[in-house]
């Protein structure tokens, strides 16, 4: 990072003054544009693509609890789980305050350049920890279908084991909600004591709810398959939010995002969808594999990309 982008994340301390000027009293929600997925699954990446679109600014990792007290005060967890038919009045003021940027900080707007907080147009809100309450947002909020995007279980966790942040993760369990709608996944814990099986059993759990709900109101991207045609699953994505294509879009392509360490370039899409490979042993690979069949959700397998057919179907989990 050079001294001029040094400078340029500093000065996003004032972010927050300056939108609470800028934005609209009340946003419409037609221009609120939802991209979530697990941690590491590349919502950063897709996020950074999709903020090419012109007036736009992509709002960062709202649901973080050390980031976001507001979050915390609302009593939302690390990972919450909300029933798609829940009255839950508490969430439902926290996602109009979040969609209309009340309450917005430093953190959330990280990722913004001071210029682009000047006639917004498009507010783009990336999570990670928002898989198991898109259907409840899709039932209160008339918003734009939001992106799905899955990435590779084995992928995802050999990324996890190598940062700092995940290595804290002792369990693999949800909230009490979760398991009141689908008891049989906890059952499926018990079994687990190795750390690749605690982060497998997270992802599945994770992309269990989405999936298992089918909601026609989701639109699914694959990490691989946005690596491999990436003008085809951009197409995807801008033509079910009725968006044109930015030119810009095409130029990032082969970029890493901000989030992305060393070992990962976009440019070589073999390395990457390879990598796995490499830094987790037979064994680990097994383990991983073994608890995303157990789940019922081994479209992904030995394979670098998943079943696709079984994917998209109305039936992706083997329940």
């Amino acid at each position: 990072m050079n001294d001029f982008t040094k400078i340029q994340r500093y000065l996003r301390v004032i972010n927050p003054y300056i939108l609470s000027l800028t934005k609209p009293k009340n946003i419409n929600l037609s221009k609120v544009l939802i991209i979530t997925g697990s941690p590491r699954s590349g919502t950063t990446w897709l996020g950074e693509l999709i903020s090419n679109i012109p007036k736009s600014i992509m709002l960062f990792e709202p649901l973080n609890l050390n980031r976001n007290p507001r979050a915390k005060e609302f009593e939302f967890e690390w990972r919450t789980y909300i029933n798609s038919n829940s009255d839950n009045p508490k969430a439902k003021e926290f996602f109009e305050d979040l969609f209309n940027c009340r309450f917005v900080n430093s953190w959330i707007t990280s990722e913004v350049p001071i210029s682009r907080l000047f006639d917004i147009q498009y507010f783009i809100f990336k999570f990670v920890r928002a898989n198991m309450l898109i259907d409840w947002l899709n039932n209160n909020f008339k918003i734009n279908k939001p992106v799905f995007i899955i990435r590779h279980p084995c992928a995802v966790v050999s990324s996890q084991l190598r940062l700092k942040q995940f290595s804290k993760v002792e369990n693999a369990l949800m909230s009490e909600n979760y398991y009141k709608d689908y008891p049989v996944n906890k059952e499926k814990l018990k079994k687990y004591k190795y750390t690749e099986e605690i982060y497998a059993a997270r992802w599945c759990q994770e992309n269990y709810v989405p999936l298992i709900n089918n909601s026609s109101s989701l639109l699914i991207i694959t990490y691989e398959n946005l690596l491999n045609n990436p003008e085809e699953e951009i197409k995807k994505i801008f033509t079910a939010w009725n968006i044109e294509i930015p030119s810009q879009v095409y130029k990032m392509l082969s970029s890493s995002s901000s989030t992305t360490y060393r070992d990962v370039d976009h440019k070589n899409k073999l390395k990457i969808l390879t990598n796995w490979q490499e830094k987790l042993n037979k064994d680990q690979q097994k383990k991983i594999l073994n608890v995303v069949k157990d789940f019922g959700m081994d479209f992904y397998t030995e394979e670098l990309e998943p079943d696709y057919e079984r994917l998209y179907s109305d039936s992706p989990i083997n329940v």
